[in-house]
């Protein structure tokens, strides 16, 4: 206990409220199932030959978000692999449908293929580990396995992140701007919450996309006021006019 007991229970609370939405959203209360994507558990160049073993260890997770192999895909790789062992090109389009076959595939790759920063990026966790190969244009990912790994890191542990987009909502379509159009307001909420830093922003650029077409800021509506070439001619020649007449 600490100095401040009430703050401590206060503490207890909030753990046991975030460990029971954890459980409500995961009913077999059972967290294991993404420890397959921990870079530490994965196989290294010495376990090469238990790649595709471990890769089925995907499936569990995979069906969790729904993104478990169909019964027939299933069916087909293993009907491949047995009549048709000698045929590679036919076992790999088998691999391939399955979500545990392209999970073997990309470790396999990542292991002999990336293995300067397989090593490097081993040891810094999930999160970075999977990032910087998802970042890393000369990784050929299958669509089925980067689709499930960038769901997981992208699950939020809590209603924060939401809370905090409708706070920085307010901010912005307050009761003097109740005309925004809601793709305006999905633009400037985007640039608020994942924009660079203000420092870094450079507005030269849209500023003169914005004079170019001649887009005014006192318009009603922000309607564009562009005069053609006739009502030009039109006002040079009744100035002459009345430049002759006085």
């Amino acid at each position: 206990m600490g100095a401040y007991p009430a703050l401590d229970e206060i503490r207890s609370r909030i753990i046991d409220s975030i460990i029971d939405q954890l459980r409500n959203y995961f009913p077999e209360d059972d967290y294991s199932i993404f420890n397959v994507l921990n870079p530490m558990l994965l196989p290294n160049a010495e376990t090469l030959h238990t790649v595709f073993t471990y890769s089925s260890r995907i499936i569990p997770l995979a069906r969790r978000f729904g993104m478990e192999d169909d019964s027939s895909e299933s069916e087909t790789e293993d009907h491949l692999s047995d009549s048709d062992s000698r045929d590679a090109d036919a076992s790999k389009r088998a691999t391939e449908r399955t979500i545990s076959g392209q999970f073997g595939l990309l470790l396999k790759s990542l292991i002999t293929s990336h293995s300067v920063d397989f090593c490097a990026y081993k040891g810094k966790g999930p999160v970075k580990f999977w990032s910087h190969f998802l970042e890393t244009r000369t990784v050929e990912w299958l669509p089925r396995i980067k689709n499930l790994i960038m769901v997981v890191l992208t699950l939020p542990i809590s209603s924060a992140e939401a809370e905090r987009g409708f706070s920085i909502y307010k901010h912005i379509a307050y009761d003097r701007r109740t005309r925004l159009a809601p793709k305006t307001l999905e633009h400037l909420l985007r640039i608020r919450i994942n924009g660079p830093p203000l420092m870094k922003f450079k507005p030269d650029i849209y500023v003169n996309d914005w004079l170019k077409k001649h887009w005014r800021s006192d318009a009603p509506g922000g309607q564009r006021q562009k005069e053609s070439n006739v009502d030009e001619e039109n006002k040079n020649s009744d100035s002459d006019l009345l430049s002759g007449l006085f």
